[in-house]
């Protein structure tokens, strides 16, 4: 389809992806721990999510929050798992490479496509956080990058839309998707100002779970909340999104 604008949406495990496919989403990134910025699911998680959905699932691989400088038995884990994925049918791995001073480790970069063979390389926004320019991009399409996820190196994508549009224009080679505060009622604008034909989001709810709240010497102690997908605000969402593509 010629105007069709690709929604991926953020799923913090199962639940959150059969909402996702429900609400008519298009694509799925998994991964745990949303509050931290997400890390690697785990397998089980995969092989459910998977089970349920008919749509598209990329992995987010990574092993721990606090940056994106990995000692190589991290990385080795991330490439063990990023394996297990892409055999048992992933559509694409998520994952970001930093050198200590902030320039992207594209040779990590290049053996982690090069040893998943078969899945969509996509290198996250650990890319607004380097020191790089949109320089770098042919680089990253070279080392086997096939989609950049990015808010333009700004906090949010409509902040960095212009600058979307030109890592757009640049001819890089690169699949574009825009990521950071993507709203209904922003993502519009996010659009017309970058061009972009793909966007990511998550639009959560806070989840009660009063389970842990019973000895009150304990109180505190355990999370008594969780993230979800707003299933509603997702549907409102999309619908946007659908009307900006036939318009």
């Amino acid at each position: 389809m010629k105007n069709k604008i690709t929604i991926e949406i953020c799923c913090a495990g199962v639940e959150d992806a059969v909402t996702a496919y429900e609400a008519g989403a298009d694509r799925i990134e998994l991964c745990s721990m949303i509050e931290i910025g997400g890390l690697t699911p785990s397998f089980g998680e995969f092989l459910l999510a998977k089970s349920l959905v008919d749509i598209p699932i990329v992995c987010l691989l990574r092993p721990r929050g606090g940056g994106f400088c990995y000692t190589q038995n991290e990385y080795l884990t991330m490439l063990s798992d990023g394996q297990l994925f892409a055999e048992a049918g992933a559509q694409g791995v998520a994952f970001g490479f930093l050198t200590e001073d902030g320039h992207i480790d594209l040779e990590r970069t290049r053996m982690t496509a090069e040893n998943l063979p078969g899945v969509t390389a996509v290198f996250h926004k650990a890319f607004d956080s380097s020191v790089e320019s949109a320089e770098i991009l042919p680089a990253l399409k070279e080392a086997g990058v096939e989609r950049l996820l990015t808010a333009g190196k700004m906090p949010k994508a409509l902040q960095g839309a212009r600058e979307i549009g030109q890592y757009i224009l640049s001819g890089c080679g690169l699949q574009i998707m825009a990521a950071g505060g993507v709203r209904k009622d922003n993502v519009g604008e996010v659009i017309s100002l970058s061009g972009v034909r793909q966007v990511h989001l998550a639009l959560n709810k806070i989840q009660r779970d009063l389970s842990a709240s019973h000895n009150s010497s304990l109180v505190g102690v355990f999370e008594q909340s969780h993230t979800a997908l707003d299933k509603d605000l997702l549907k409102e969402f999309i619908r946007e999104v659908r009307l900006i593509a036939e318009a």
